[in-house]
């Protein structure tokens, strides 16, 4: 179907770059937090189109309070009295590490409570005690990536891994 003054190849176009200008626009609304669901006659199908794409994910990312990153590391004792480190994660699967980091995460969301922290730590013990032979004992160590504000970093402090909650489960 051919319009007047165009051909087929430049409509194409041109609805692609309309699409593109409607994204980037729920884009700016989302980081603006501006709540298009709100808007009468076409707000829920951008509402819609936002969540479904991402499009009003407001990039908090870039604020400053966004949280810390965690990392669980284990300190292993056998039972020759050597010792070791390991971690969940092996790099062997992008995927694989992200899922553990989000399992990681989870510790954070529980923090409150104990019981749960306790039921998670236990269960990545054991992962890491199965893991090496010979082990008796391990210390899990959760640990906290601590960003500085920028006034701290100017006036030299820097970011910095710091102990958040430590366990230690041991084999009888």
């Amino acid at each position: 179907m051919a319009f007047p003054g165009g051909n087929d190849v430049s409509v194409q176009k041109r609805g692609i770059l309309g699409l593109g200008i409607v994204h980037l626009f729920l884009v700016v609304m989302g980081a603006a937090s501006i709540d298009v669901g709100a808007w009468k006659g076409f707000g829920f199908p951008l509402y819609l189109y936002s969540e479904i794409t991402g499009a009003n994910s407001g990039y908090g990312f870039f604020a400053p309070g966004v949280g810390s990153d965690l990392r669980a590391t284990f300190e292993i004792k056998r039972a020759d009295g050597t010792k070791g480190v390991d971690r969940l994660q092996r790099g062997k699967w992008k995927e694989a590490d992200l899922r553990v980091t989000n399992i990681i995460g989870k510790f954070w969301e529980e923090v409150q409570n104990e019981e749960r922290r306790r039921a998670l730590t236990a269960s990545w013990a054991g992962k890491i005690l199965a893991r090496h032979a010979g082990a008796r004992e391990v210390k899990v160590k959760v640990e906290s990536f601590e960003v500085p504000s920028m006034e701290d970093y100017r006036s030299g402090v820097r970011p910095n891994w710091e102990s958040y909650y430590e366990a230690t489960y041991a084999l009888r």
